[in-house]
């Protein structure tokens, strides 16, 4: 009985893209902005996948209107820091849409109807955690003593320390290892995959532009290849290296140098 019902990501597809025959014309009938609500079921379906267990705890899909995908975030500063990531947000929001819809621009929206959107788009499983724990208000910052409104242990303006803190330790730890992927990460540090893999491109872009305009010295070729290959130093041969530095230098039509990666960092 089971293995013959079928999957919803099926019986969406099916509704939203093949509709339903009109029975006097005989045409084929596509239901009203079918295509956006397919894409807002595969967001929050995938959700979690996309901005990492954590954020998604605080943030949500709202709606989708043509190109526009609004999210609902649970305070201003989150709302903040999701803009700043926009472009990044972009990336993997259409990578987990599949073609079904483009989407151009990003909304944010605070909402303190947050766990309400999240039950009705995500079966409310982010938020079980929070739910059964009891709410607090008004308790001292753990770290400065300001009172703050809320479940939150930390005012706004430590926690933005301490993101500030954590992303330099990320961005530290990425210059020595710059092969580590998220996961391994978290065996370092606790954050979620928005913020490391911004702060693991923007390192890559600063070493991959260095090669790019011929201002890199060795250590800097060397940190754009395992940046761009994924590879530790010993796993790098001279093949790798020429071929890494000759595709990142494409757009100057420079030849390949012949600087050579010496062992482990």
């Amino acid at each position: 009985m089971q293995e013959q019902m079928e999957k919803p990501e099926k019986i969406f597809k099916n509704l939203f893209t093949a509709g339903f025959q009109d029975r006097k014309s005989g045409r084929q009938v596509v239901f009203p902005n079918a295509r956006e609500k397919y894409a807002e079921y595969l967001l929050t379906r995938r959700w979690q996948e996309i901005c990492g267990e954590h954020l998604a705890k605080y943030c949500c899909v709202h709606k989708i209107n043509g190109n526009e995908l609004t999210i609902c975030a649970a305070n201003s500063l989150l709302a903040n820091e999701l803009f700043m990531m926009k472009d990044l947000f972009l990336q993997k929001i259409n990578a987990n849409l599949m073609g079904k819809v483009i989407i151009k621009k990003l909304s944010f929206q605070v909402s303190s109807n947050i766990k309400k959107y999240a039950k009705l788009n995500r079966d409310a499983e982010a938020f079980k955690d929070e739910e059964a724990e009891p709410k607090r208000y008004n308790r001292p910052c753990k770290k400065c003593g300001v009172v703050v409104q809320g479940d939150t242990a930390l005012c706004d303006v430590c926690s933005r320390e301490e993101k500030n803190i954590l992303k330099y330790k990320i961005a530290e730890l990425l210059n020595v290892q710059p092969w580590l992927q998220y996961e391994e990460c978290l065996q370092y540090y606790k954050c979620d995959r928005i913020l490391f893999t911004a702060i693991k491109d923007g390192l890559k872009n600063t070493y991959f532009e260095k090669v790019r305009l011929n201002t890199a010295n060795e250590n800097d070729c060397q940190m754009a290849v395992m940046f761009l290959t994924g590879k530790r130093p010993e796993e790098i041969t001279d093949k790798i290296y020429e071929n890494s530095l000759a595709y990142l230098r494409r757009n100057q039509s420079v030849l390949t140098s012949r600087l050579r990666l010496h062992g482990k960092k």
